[in-house]
């Protein structure tokens, strides 16, 4: 009997332990996604280079291409190129989505954004919704790194789960990988982040004149 009541004494400890540690790991996740989100709510601009990069089903890479981001946040506008294929540009009221492939610029409200993560909120989506827990520490290029995995509270998303790897030394993103429910995958890259620079604010606008050739559909 004594040794019945020590066992049970035992693994009710194990699962405290274990309970303790699961709360503190997902807590420390917590703490450096505050961190991450305090250091780029300090920010006014943002200017970028990011580059990214498809995979197929069997991890091969797919694809490949770089491009610019630059936000500012109070105002709500941003300007995203990635030459050759698109360029997001938003005046704070319309989101104008130029294609460059087609010659085809579409025109919609801001708001309708979607939530899906792209360079739009590339800085910003882990704030809600979603689950998260530490994941592995390691260098590169020497470069201290640390990883968040994310899993999504919901499921209407086109993602399965998302690792976030995080400078510890700057506290900026370096990647985002995205993992699709299709199997595949898709990663976000940042290789050069300047903040508060200030550009003149043409670059928020789209003028007709400069898209000669180019369809305009407004959505709105």
């Amino acid at each position: 009997m004594m040794r019945l009541k020590k066992f049970k004494a035992l693994f009710v400890a194990a699962l405290t332990v274990g309970a303790a540690h699961n709360v503190q790991a997902q807590n420390n996740a917590s703490a450096v996604l505050s961190k991450l989100s305090a250091k780029y709510d300090s920010y006014q601009t943002i200017d970028a280079n990011f580059t990214l990069t498809n995979y197929t089903n069997a991890n091969k890479k797919a694809s490949s291409s770089s491009g610019t981001i630059f936000i500012d946040k109070k105002a709500n506008k941003f300007h995203i190129n990635l030459p050759g294929t698109y360029t997001l540009i938003s005046d704070g009221k319309a989101l104008y989505t130029i294609h460059h492939d087609v010659k085809e610029i579409e025109v919609t409200d801001v708001t309708e954004v979607k939530n899906d993560i792209s360079p739009i909120n590339i800085f910003t989506f882990y704030k809600k919704g979603f689950n998260n827990k530490l994941g592995k520490d390691f260098t590169a290029a020497g470069v201290a790194l640390r990883t968040v995995e994310l899993k999504p509270q919901t499921t209407n998303n086109n993602y399965a789960a998302i690792n976030l790897t995080i400078s510890k030394n700057t506290n900026t993103i370096k990647d985002v990988a995205i993992k699709s429910k299709g199997g595949g995958s898709q990663t976000y890259t940042i290789s050069r982040l300047t903040p508060n620079v200030t550009k003149d604010a043409t670059i928020f606008t789209v003028n007709k004149t400069n898209y000669k050739g180019y369809e305009f559909i407004d959505l709105r």
